[in-house]
């Protein structure tokens, strides 16, 4: 009997030990993942991670990082977390994919007296500049599709403000981070329009491919767990309420996922 407990006290230990070499990082993204006032992880993603690594056993804190130098350590280096990440085709073969958190749509944001049309995605060749976060997947789909008019920065607010002082002609960006963003810069929602969707891309937690299998399975078991238990529909539940109470931002849940 005794050396079942010992075997058993091995595996658990073992299993928080793999969960523990996990370096789990994050971007600035609200609101979905985020630092508040208090400059603390913040976020629906967050508390989906929060309510993994409760699962898993991992005392890992959350790093928030510059998206261009995440999704470099990502693709190069062994026991990396990325969360949220937007599993495209171009990407999937690059990374593990852990689980979904929520769905977002790209849309393309002008100032309203720009007068931009826009119909498919040929069209935003005609725009003077666009502006992207540097290592955002809308960086990568646009460059893949050949745009050469692409200018980015560090940070989504920079990217923003750009656009209010005219420095680009148009962003791409998803309504609720962008209506956060305006919420917290004081800014007149009429002052600016989406003209156009350009794609619509479901959002994961992700692990890098030189990440051990076992490491892996151990956080996509838990990930299975919180959907079994009903903690993730909680969590959606949750922050469908928060996100119309504090940032008047709609949602819907689907499969116990938001889509905002």
């Amino acid at each position: 009997m005794m050396r079942w407990i010992c075997l058993l006290g091995l595996c658990f230990y073992s299993t928080i030990s793999l969960a523990n070499k996990i370096r789990i990082l994050s971007v600035d993204e609200p609101p979905a993942n985020y630092l508040n006032e208090k400059n603390e992880p913040e976020g629906y993603a967050v508390d989906i991670i929060n309510a993994l690594k409760k699962e898993v056993g991992s005392t890992t804190e959350i790093e928030f990082t510059p998206e261009a130098r995440a999704i470099n350590l990502i693709r190069t280096q062994p026991n990396i977390l990325l969360f949220s990440i937007s599993r495209t085709p171009f990407r999937e073969k690059d990374y593990r994919w852990i689980g979904p958190v929520f769905t977002k749509k790209w849309e393309v944001y002008t100032l309203k007296t720009s007068n931009f049309k826009v119909n498919d995605v040929e069209d935003l060749k005609t725009l003077p500049v666009i502006g992207l976060v540097r290592g955002d997947v809308r960086e990568e789909w646009l460059i893949n599709k050949k745009l050469t008019n692409l200018h980015s920065v560090t940070h989504h607010q920079q990217n923003f403000q750009r656009l209010l002082m005219g420095r680009v002609s148009a962003i791409v960006y998803e309504k609720s981070g962008l209506t956060q963003l305006m919420n917290e810069m004081e800014i007149d929602s009429s002052m600016i329009e989406s003209i156009f969707t350009i794609n619509e891309a479901p959002v994961y937690i992700a692990v890098s491919k030189k990440t051990s299998l076992k490491t892996f399975k151990t956080w996509q078991r838990a990930f299975e767990k919180i959907k079994k238990n009903g903690k993730l529909k909680q969590i959606s539940t949750l922050w469908q309420t928060k996100l119309m109470d504090d940032f008047n931002i709609e949602s819907k849940i689907s499969n116990q996922l938001l889509t905002f």
